[in-house]
């Protein structure tokens, strides 16, 4: 086993999210394409006399309940791993954005231990393991670019040959996944995203083909519990973008039509009050790093 460990956990998007009902296991069926951005939290692992994980700043949610050290539970308790672990995570990525931060840290620590304490697991044993955790733990796994299927479990990894410079906007609220779907049970059936032509747009840099193609399902429920999100989305499809929302919200993203537009769109949202941030698209999941 060894010493001190650090990993970089990049946050997710939702290129596109189509739900076709619910399974027999109460789970939502999905198919997505999602791919990792420059946005990371920065985690250490060190084994320890001492369970504990700290987060900065602090998310306000209880040790146990953090995502994080529940992997290491996870993988402690089925392997019979010795001592305990601390774990720091020093976050980036913010919470209840649909960008899939808590996530990312669980797959760090199954990473992590697995590479600590020698166990041998493969992403497929890894994913299978954490599902249960959570829903995105599978891609954050895999990483990259991949179309997921199933509930989230099935992961297809794809190789993208093109980085997209977006613009990501965060409307500085969170919204709780649970409450999302609640009304999206009860809400009509929203057009689905033609996920196919959307993978092949995002595969061949056909930004017409990816602007076609777009689409979120879970927009319309998240949108009746924020409004400002259709004032911000309509906005953005005001200044030529393909404008769409991540995962359950609230994190929306845009695709100028062409790279040279960005800084136009930033000046547009900027003389409406609207907060950007300038992201790419990354080929790669969680990766271990000097510090």
């Amino acid at each position: 086993m060894s010493g001190r460990l650090y990993l970089r956990a990049p946050a997710k998007i939702n290129w596109g999210l189509e739900i076709s009902g619910r399974r027999a296991d109460g789970y939502h069926q999905l198919r997505s394409l999602m791919q990792n951005i420059d946005m990371a939290d920065s985690i250490m692992l060190q084994p320890s006399e001492y369970r504990t994980c700290r987060c900065f700043p602090d998310p306000g949610c209880r040790e146990e309940d953090n995502l994080a050290q529940r992997a290491w539970v996870l993988l402690k308790e089925r392997y019979a791993l010795p001592g305990e672990l601390a774990i720091e995570i020093k976050k980036q990525i913010p919470p209840g954005r649909g960008l899939g931060g808590g996530s990312a840290d669980a797959a760090a620590v199954l990473l992590g231990v697995n590479a600590m304490y020698e166990l041998g697991l493969t992403l497929e044993q890894l994913s299978e393991l954490a599902f249960p955790l959570g829903a995105d733990i599978p891609f954050c796994l895999h990483g990259g670019l991949a179309l997921v299927e199933g509930a989230g479990q099935i992961v297809r990894p794809y190789q993208p040959l093109t980085t997209y410079r977006l613009l990501l906007i965060d409307p500085g609220f969170a919204l709780s996944t649970a409450e999302v779907f609640r009304i999206y049970d009860r809400l009509p059936p929203e057009r689905k995203p033609h996920i196919e032509r959307l993978l092949a747009g995002v595969l061949l840099g056909d930004r017409g083909a990816i602007g076609q193609s777009l689409g979120n399902m879970l927009e319309a429920p998240a949108i009746e519990i924020a409004p400002a999100l259709d004032h911000d989305l309509a906005i953005l499809e005001s200044a030529g973008c393909a404008a769409w929302m991540s995962g359950s919200g609230s994190c929306l993203l845009a695709l100028p039509p062409a790279d040279r537009e960005i800084n136009r769109v930033l000046d547009l949202l900027a003389s409406q009050g609207i907060g950007a941030r300038l992201i790419r698209t990354q080929a790669k999941g969680v990766s271990m790093t000097e510090k």
